[in-house]
This record gives structure tokens, C-alpha cells and sequence, in this order.
């Protein structure tokens, strides 16, 4: 969904500078970002591939990207696998604790209620 959304927002940028708002393009510059690692080398790489953009809608692009794109760090890679083992297995308090405080909080006795009214007849 946040790609989605990234896809999105590129397009409208391209249709406000250039005047094309192409996904298939829009995807293409995501890509472009995802290779290179910092502005100077995605700006390079653009001009490789004959986008002859300004260097304040390159800046902003890259800025946008890098600001939007869902996070594929090693730490959701291990999440996937920890989330697997931890299903069958129990809690694995720490982490867990950490990233959902209001769910670790320990359960309480549950609260007796007085029997409803009786009807009377």
C-alpha cells in the first residue's frame, strides 16, 4: 500500500512538471532511487536514461522517494521469520514488549457483574 502510494505521488509530480503522468515511468524512477545512494548518482542515472529533468525536480523527486518508500531493511526480513516462530510458540516478550507497549500489558481478573433484574410478572 505504501508503494502504491509512493507510485501515486511520483506520477502527480511528474504530470505537474513535465506533463506526464505515466506509472510504468513513475515505477522506473522509484527503481532508478532503489539503485543508487544518493542524489548526485540518481541524478546521473536519470540523465543516463535521457530524462533531462531540473536539478530542483531531481532534488525533490529523490527527497520524496527516499521519504516514502516502504523500509525493506534486514529488520523486516527477521520479523517475517520471528513472526512465524513466535505464532506456535508463545510470546517472545522483549521485542514484542517494545513495539506494542499496550499490548503487553498483563490481564486483570475479570470484573464479576451483579445478575440481571429479574422481570416482574
Amino acid at each position: 500500500l505504501q508503494y502504491l502510494s509512493l507510485v501515486s505521488k511520483v506520477c502527480t509530480e511528474l504530470a505537474n512538471h513535465v506533463g506526464i503522468g505515466d506509472k510504468t515511468l513513475a515505477e522506473f524512477i522509484i527503481s532508478i532511487a532503489d539503485e543508487t545512494d544518493d542524489l548526485s548518482s540518481f541524478q546521473r542515472k536519470l540523465e543516463e536514461n535521457g530524462a533531462e529533468f531540473a536539478d530542483s525536480f531531481v532534488c525533490s523527486l529523490h527527497a520524496m522517494i527516499l521519504r516514502l518508500r516502504p523500509k525493506k531493511a534486514a529488520g523486516s526480513a527477521a520479523g517475517d521469520s520471528g513472526g512465524s516462530k513466535s505464532v506456535g510458540g508463545g510470546r517472545s516478550g522483549d521485542e514484542k514488549s517494545q513495539k506494542f507497549p499496550g499490548l503487553s500489558i498483563p490481564d486483570s481478573k475479570p470484573i464479576e457483574l451483579s445478575p440481571p433484574p429479574e422481570p416482574k410478572r
